[in-house]
């Protein structure tokens, strides 16, 4: 790509073709490279870098998330207060186009960190700082970009500084991974409840893995921990652990969708 910058993250869009390269705390209207839209030809095999939105966040970058369709993506950062328009953005993609759209049905109460949606893509969901409530969830219209029907939960004691977040596929199920453990969240259109915690470290990864099972990656022994997930009553069972690497600590992790 030839353009001078710290080392970042790459996300990579469902369908492929495109990626957003982004700076963890690094502010675009600052850092020039702090936020970058890539293409992928598959011609030359080679990606190349879009024009910058006519919107750039005015804040510390946080996460960014791409909705199913491959045609929106949702962006979180450190804007100014109150937390709305400037910290949880949608770029919806024309053609190679991104450009902020859509509204949010109430401010968030803090920074918000980590962001998913549903794999429907009619919902998303959000962890923001602040142990008022930890998790918030919209209704979400791809075609507008519109965020609605705000419901806000896990507050007080369940209110871990959570850094991960996945959505089990064609549930209501949300799982979250902190530093101090690992919780399962229900969103049920009304209102969002904790059903299940435990201790493990799951601050660089909580995943949904395609049969249902929740694989657990953080910073302590075991390092890579699965466990089997009964809905009702929401329960997790332990079916198999990995020890964390020899010799390093873990700083990140993905799983395949495979």
């Amino acid at each position: 790509l030839n353009y001078t910058g710290a080392a970042g993250r790459v996300v990579v869009s469902p369908n492929g073709k495109y990626a957003i390269h982004y700076l963890q705390s690094q502010n675009p209207t600052v850092t020039p490279n702090a936020l970058q839209f890539l293409k992928y030809d598959e011609t030359t095999g080679d990606w190349s870098k879009l024009s910058a939105p006519a919107y750039i966040p005015d804040g510390n970058m946080n996460y960014v998330a791409w909705h199913p369709t491959s045609g929106v993506l949702a962006v979180t950062c450190a804007g100014g207060s109150p937390h709305d328009g400037d910290s949880l953005i949608i770029y919806q993609r024309t053609g190679d186009v991104f450009a902020k759209v859509g509204t949010l049905s109430t401010n968030l109460d803090n920074v918000p960190n980590a962001v998913a949606f549903s794999q429907s893509g009619t919902r998303i969901a959000v962890i923001q700082a602040t142990t008022v409530a930890r998790v918030v969830v919209y209704d979400f219209d791809a075609v507008t970009g519109n965020l609605t029907s705000q419901r806000k939960g896990v507050g007080g004691v369940d209110a871990l500084s959570f850094t991960a977040i996945d959505w089990l596929p064609d549930t209501d199920y949300i799982a979250g991974g902190a530093q101090d453990g690992t919780s399962i969240f229900r969103d049920v259109g009304s209102s969002v409840t904790n059903i299940v915690s435990i201790s493990k470290d799951g601050e660089f990864g909580a995943f949904w893995a395609p049969d249902g099972q929740l694989v657990v990656i953080g910073n302590d022994a075991p390092a890579i921990a699965r466990y089997s997930f009964v809905k009702s009553p929401g329960s997790l069972t332990v079916e198999d652990t990995e020890a964390a690497p020899t010799g390093s600590d873990v700083t990140g992790a993905a799983i395949s969708s495979g």
